[in-house]
């Protein structure tokens, strides 16, 4: 019979996960970003400016008048997207995979870093997904799931469409026990 063992590991024994290890997403996927970043924020800003002006002029005075929500509404609308930007244009560059023998990680994050790791021995099945503009822009997520969860526990958007298709070649032929 077996004996069950569970003993101590030590914080130096375990491998790192090292910065210069990930790889970064291209930088067409930034480009794509940015575009929807300005997208909305130019969308949003002529919806909110026609809602001041229609306030201003409904009641036939200037902006002075203007309900306090409606400032508030601006204000509130203006710092997210000032955060929604800095995340955009500064933590872009944090994001990136690595693949590693047994394992694939993926970081974000500016304000909120995140690091997510798969060991391939858990994993159910991966696919490589492509919307039409993704598709346009030459550009596909890679999903990837494990047991026991309804959704993808690792999705990775952004990728070339070359890259994520032999991550998952690589992950079906030596990851899957």
């Amino acid at each position: 019979m077996e004996v069950f063992e569970n003993n101590m590991l030590s914080l130096e024994a375990l491998p790192e996960l090292v910065a210069q290890d990930f790889e970064k997403l291209p930088n067409r996927y930034f480009r794509l970003r940015i575009w929807t970043w300005g997208i909305v924020l130019s969308l949003s800003f002529c919806i909110m400016l026609g809602g001041l002006l229609w306030a201003a002029f409904n009641d036939e005075v200037l902006l002075t008048n203007v309900p306090v929500i409606l400032w508030v509404f601006c204000i509130a609308w203006l710092l997210f997207i000032s955060l929604w930007g800095v995340s955009e244009f500064r933590g872009f560059h944090l994001r990136g995979y690595a693949v590693r023998e047994r394992d694939l990680s993926f970081r974000s994050g500016y304000f909120f870093h995140t690091y997510t790791t798969v060991p391939f021995n858990r994993l159910q099945h991966s696919e490589v997904s492509q919307g039409p503009l993704s598709r346009a822009v030459r550009l596909c997520t890679l999903k990837i799931y494990t047991a026991g969860s309804s959704g993808a526990n690792l999705s990775i958007a952004g990728m070339d469409p070359v890259d994520a298709q032999r991550i998952r070649d690589y992950i079906d032929d030596n990851g899957i026990d």
